[in-house]
């Protein structure tokens, strides 16, 4: 590591002797994150980790298979039951969960135009309550409860278990998985356009069982008019 430093270190100061005025202008900012990787040690915060993109974080997973991933966060707000995604918000850097929950609340109330008045969280949520109007509902340990209230409790958070297959159907088939698109505006783009084509993949499905309920019918009703004159005669 010593010595790549090394042959770096030269490299890049060559580049600034030996490059003329425009093309160091043009280059500027790519040679000061080459020269930001180079200082950069293992322990420093908001660290480089790719020269194109600078704007990749390292992001913990907690699982056995994969324990990090580089990218950006995306926060989803989804209507339970309908399963029909109403808010998504991207987040540079590696935030903590509860800091992108008003900025996500905040974005559904201005795309919906409604509050609502319960959100249902995981426990990575912690520390708040209530934003503005809307009460936060994350699950707790069944001694905080009553019979009664871990009853409405468990059951208002098992509707949130259904938010982790909708994100895997996103990611998968939808393409978000790995973003195409440069910089922070094509994070966000990209977030955007998967949950835009959920959200349309689930009208089309709604629509294809309508009209195949109504075909079903059609097809059905002489059927059974047919039986109902042969029965009178």
């Amino acid at each position: 590591m010593r010595k790549l430093r090394t042959i770096a270190g030269r490299l890049v100061r060559e580049l600034e002797r030996k490059l003329g005025n425009e093309a160091f202008v043009s280059h500027q900012a790519l040679i000061e994150n080459c020269g930001k990787v180079i200082e950069q040690k293992k322990t420093d915060k908001n660290k480089i980790y790719s020269l194109y993109e600078p704007d990749v974080a390292c992001i913990s997973k907690c699982k056995a298979h994969k324990k990090f991933e580089f990218g950006s966060k995306v926060s989803f707000a989804m209507v339970p039951g309908v399963n029909i995604i109403v808010g998504v918000k991207n987040f540079n850097g590696n935030p903590n969960d509860t800091t992108t929950l008003e900025p996500t609340l905040e974005q559904v109330k201005g795309i919906s135009g409604i509050e609502f008045k319960n959100a249902i969280v995981d426990r990575g949520y912690k520390g708040k309550a209530k934003v503005n109007k809307t009460i936060i509902v994350s699950p707790k340990s069944p001694n905080q409860k009553q019979s009664y209230q871990s009853q409405t409790m468990r059951k208002k958070c098992r509707k949130r278990a259904a938010v982790e297959p909708v994100i895997s159907h996103v990611k998968h088939d939808c393409r978000m998985i790995k973003n195409y698109l440069k910089g922070s505006v094509g994070d966000d783009i990209n977030a955007f356009l998967a949950a835009a084509g959920f959200n349309l993949r689930e009208l089309l499905n709604k629509i294809k069982e309508e009209i195949l309920w109504l075909i079903f019918n059609v097809y059905k009703w002489p059927n059974q008019l047919a039986i109902i004159q042969i029965y009178k005669t």
